[in-house]
């Protein structure tokens, strides 16, 4: 996991001496992108093994090594990440304070096989669910043309399973906010796109399946963990900016298993 800066003069500062770092940026600011890498899955709480759901969807081997290594990154690797903090606290703030029909920032814990799995709703209001993203015009594009579950799996399987934890949704949809739209863009700056929502049986099924392999793989070293799928390293892309566990994954670094 992430668990440090390192600042202008090179040198790796952990996240709770943030104090004692050189940084290009105000103090407040480096301590606001810090908050970006908080561990996903303390936050639930887990009191035996258990992983968030965003653990769940991506890939088995980015999950372990994220898991397993202790990672320093630039301050700037969470600006996209704290720009989408930002807004979905201003869209929380558009939400009623005290109507409790709707539920805001709502975690859900459920069991599986004697492993926990968590996950934190934006917005559940009347059975029906949102989850707010700040994403790119591409992304964006390719899940007007194909859907959700082509154009976005991740996106298709966190609706699901978050459906799932609440007990069954009548509804998901992602609020989709265009990070880089222009004049040229053909989609709005922002789409609100329907999530289709599979019976919870065989979402239930599909946990079961991820839980199972993450489970596996937790007994493996790194350079036998499961390798990602050209789907899953987006052609490449993700392993050359866009993976905290790119620096020490076999696959993409195959000189580490010589």
């Amino acid at each position: 996991m992430v668990i440090g800066f390192i600042d202008t003069t090179g040198r790796r500062v952990p996240f709770a001496d943030l104090e004692s770092g050189e940084w290009a940026y105000p103090l407040p600011v480096v301590r606001w992108l810090a908050k970006q890498h908080d561990d996903h899955g303390s936050r639930y709480g887990f009191d035996g093994l258990g992983f968030s759901v965003t653990e769940l969807v991506a890939p088995i081997q980015v999950t372990m090594l994220k898991r397993r290594h202790e990672v320093y990154v630039q301050p700037d690797d969470g600006i996209k990440s704290a720009l989408g903090t930002l807004m979905h606290y201003a869209i929380e703030m558009g939400t009623p304070v005290n109507d409790t029909t709707w539920l805001r920032e709502h975690k859900m814990v459920r069991e599986v096989d004697g492993v926990q799995v968590g996950g934190t709703a934006d917005l559940i209001r009347m059975n029906h669910g949102s989850d707010y993203k700040l994403t790119a015009g591409y992304s964006v594009k390719k899940m007007l043309d194909k859907g959700v579950r082509e154009g976005s799996p991740d996106y298709f399987w966190q609706g699901n399973i978050y459906s799932w934890l609440y007990g069954g949704a009548a509804s998901w949809e992602l609020v989709c906010v265009t990070r880089d739209h222009t004049s040229r863009t053909k989609h709005r700056p922002i789409e609100v796109i329907n999530v289709p929502l599979l019976p919870l049986d065989k979402v239930e099924a599909y946990v079961r399946e991820r839980v199972a392999l993450l489970e596996s793989a937790s007994t493996l070293p790194d350079g036998l963990l499961y390798e990602c799928s050209d789907e899953e390293t987006w052609q490449g892309r993700r392993c050359e900016g866009y993976c905290e566990g790119a620096a020490f994954c076999h696959q993409y670094r195959p000189e580490l298993s010589e």
